[in-house]
């Protein structure tokens, strides 16, 4: 009885569903801007439909004005959906223009040259203001690991600050200039000719 009832329900589907696949793409590539979208509506269409096919009526007439009032819901949860994301994305754009500050160049450049695992570091720590173990956490490692890392990281920056400006490379009491061995909230790495490389925020 179960696989009568089943093959009835399949032969619905075939009958008086399927055959209404280009009309409901044309539906909704009308009233949308994107045509992979619009194929995206009509397969959330037949989804529902093979899930409510015990509500598709036998009739093919009452069958199509059945689905194109699936459409309907369909297309509105999609046009909610889209209002929402211009929303967040204007939301977004605004943020990032008031509250994202620039990068400065020579930091960048400088950073640029160390080896991917260390730059992350430091740019999660003084560029994103995370802890160091908050860092390490981010990027799978132990917080032992990341201090070591950032110790190697600001040694080959230190070298790399020093080839590229050697005179700031020694303080004005003529003694050699370091990078902290520490990371601290406000601690800036920089340049005494050429001004910030690195803050921790």
């Amino acid at each position: 009885m179960r696989g009568a009832q089943r093959k009835s329900r399949q032969q619905l589907f075939e009958t008086n569903v399927v055959p209404l696949g280009s009309a409901l793409l044309n539906y909704f590539t009308r009233r949308t801007s994107i045509r992979a979208d619009a194929a995206d509506l009509v397969s959330e269409v037949f989804v529902i439909a093979w899930r409510r096919i015990d509500d598709v009526p036998a009739d093919t007439i009452a069958a199509k004005r059945w689905l194109y009032s699936v459409a309907r819901g369909v297309l509105a949860n999609y046009r909610r959906g889209e209002l929402r994301r211009h929303e967040l994305s204007a939301g977004l754009k605004t943020l990032l223009r008031e509250d994202v500050p620039p990068v400065h160049t020579r930091g960048a450049e400088l950073v640029s040259g160390l080896r991917p695992a260390d730059r992350e570091l430091l740019m999660l720590v003084y560029w994103d203001g995370l802890p160091l173990t908050e860092a390490a956490g981010v990027l799978g490692i132990r917080a032992s690991a990341a201090r070591k890392r950032a110790e190697r990281a600001k040694a080959r920056l230190q070298q790399r600050l020093e080839n590229v400006d050697p005179g700031g490379a020694r303080d004005r009491e003529g003694g050699e200039r370091s990078l902290p061995s520490t990371i601290r909230p406000g601690e800036t790495i920089d340049s005494p000719k050429k001004g910030k490389i690195l803050t921790r925020h």
